[in-house]
């Protein structure tokens, strides 16, 4: 009678659904750790496949656990693992630069590497229109490790 009952367990097609359906959650989370994209689908598959072992017979019990399991967890706690990641680019000191004045060096032509002193560091500058030495500018950007810079009108 109980060799009866395991082949009739192990043979149970929704369970081995369902635990298929957690490990490719898992697999898929691993493959995407900063994401927090598939676990919800792994907790409500976790849900459906205990009602499989269960209740074998009543599919559309599993199914509608699932579905609800997995949107319920979404919607309660997506915005907490969202401020929980650190995602985001991470800040430089080159960020600062952005929008300081600098002085011109070495004549600037358009699209050609010229020369700004900004803050007391020399660094090369491109920029679309010619400026000449000894004009200020204002740095709009950064390309590479070249300031993208326009002219400060006087």
């Amino acid at each position: 009678m109980l060799l009866m009952d395991v082949s009739a367990f192990l043979s149970n097609i929704g369970m081995w659904v369902w635990l298929g359906i957690i490990v490719a959650a898992v697999v898929l989370e691993i493959l995407t750790p900063s994401d927090l994209i598939s676990i919800w689908f792994a907790a409500g598959a976790l849900v459906a496949l205990v009602i499989s072992i269960f209740f074998p017979e009543m599919l559309w019990l599993q199914i509608v656990a699932f579905i609800v399991v997995s949107l319920v967890l979404i919607f309660s706690t997506r915005k907490i693992s969202k401020k929980l990641q650190t995602t985001g680019d991470t800040k430089t000191n080159i960020d600062s630069i952005i929008g300081k004045v600098g002085k011109v060096n070495i004549d600037i032509m358009p699209h050609e590497v010229g020369e700004v002193k900004v803050e007391g560091k020399l660094w090369s500058a491109i920029s679309e229109g010619a400026i000449e030495a000894g004009s200020y500018v204002e740095v709009l950007g950064v390309d590479g490790v070249k300031l993208i810079v326009k002219k400060i009108d006087e």
